[in-house]
């Protein structure tokens, strides 16, 4: 019975403690989008992509251009191409239409990205 009532006691000082760490345990970073640009010719927008954030293989019907705006650890794959490391402010993607691409942020930091697509 003493020992039903020590593993209680203890149970009962632990589950609150694990609750309470899972609770304050911080929120990945979101991944935001602004719109700077949106008519029938193109579409202009400013990504801000989080640590760790990996697209999934993605193909879209219009040509892309995508201007890094800060510094980050990338892995760019177009049509096969495979780019990784760190990519500096002012560097230029090209991405054909219908090419499959993927943009992965390998890095510790989110980086910001300007994305032009030709409609």
């Amino acid at each position: 019975m003493r020992r039903l009532i020590v593993v209680s006691v203890v149970g009962m000082l632990i589950v609150p403690f694990i609750v309470t760490a899972r609770a304050q345990a911080p929120a990945a970073p979101a991944f935001a989008s602004k719109v700077l640009v949106d008519n029938e010719r193109v579409r202009i927008q400013r990504l801000s992509v989080p640590a760790g954030f990996r697209e999934t293989l993605q193909v879209v019907p219009n040509d892309q251009i995508a201007i890094q705006v800060t510094p980050g650890d990338l892995e760019v794959v177009i049509s096969g191409q495979k780019t990784a490391g760190r990519i500096e402010p002012g560097t230029t993607f090209y991405v054909p239409k219908n090419a499959p691409h993927q943009f992965l942020n390998m890095g510790k930091a989110p980086y910001d990205v300007v994305v032009v697509m030709l409609k």
